[in-house]
């Protein structure tokens, strides 16, 4: 029983894989994106559906204005959004909506962000109205203000248009470091 025990405390600290996701999160803090950008092709390398993964990895691709792939890897995780908790489900809508926008393809980001919207997250709320100011589509950012339960939308997404978010899964609380912004933008 003690031999029994001692094996399974030794694999568990010793014979654990890497933790692929959070050494790409460290490299993404200090925006080494290379090192990240390898790290997270480990980590699909054993766990191909990882939305984490994925999403972080689809940003990064985005950044180096190589679209294609950035498509692929959001498609890939929405196709395994199941795995994400409810709260992480809407931002991942969020991010493809805002690389829609990017891409100047418009009724797709509308859609995503539309996916995306939580009457309690302001941030949900500002890509969407961003896009439809961007469009002038007037009846459509009333209509959202009318929907929006704070003040004005107008004044509270100052600075939030078009944040998109890094995933880290082994952090909680979300708002404490559970995601993290890019700061250099695109």
């Amino acid at each position: 029983i003690a031999l029994t025990i001692c094996l399974g405390l030794f694999c568990g600290l010793f014979c654990r894989p890497p933790q692929y996701n959070e050494r790409a999160y460290k490299y993404l803090e200090r925006q080494e994106f290379q090192l990240a950008k390898n790290s997270l092709q480990k980590l699909l390398s054993s766990e191909p559906n990882d939305p984490y993964a994925l999403n972080n990895l689809a940003i990064i691709y985005w950044r180096e204005n190589n679209f294609e792939e950035a498509e692929k890897l959001f498609e890939r995780a929405v196709n395994n959004i199941s795995q994400l908790e409810l709260d992480k489900q809407k931002y991942l809508y969020l991010n493809r909506g805002i690389f829609y926008k990017t891409i100047k393809q418009n009724k797709k980001a509308i859609a995503e962000m539309k996916q995306s919207l939580d009457k309690a997250e302001t941030r949900t709320y500002c890509a969407l109205y961003s896009l439809y100011k961007t469009l002038g589509y007037k009846k459509s950012m009333r209509r959202l203000q009318e929907e929006y339960i704070y003040r004005d939308l107008k004044d509270d997404c100052k600075g939030y248009e078009d944040q998109f978010l890094f995933f880290f899964k082994e952090i909680t609380p979300i708002e404490e470091r559970g995601f993290l912004r890019l700061l250099n933008g695109l």
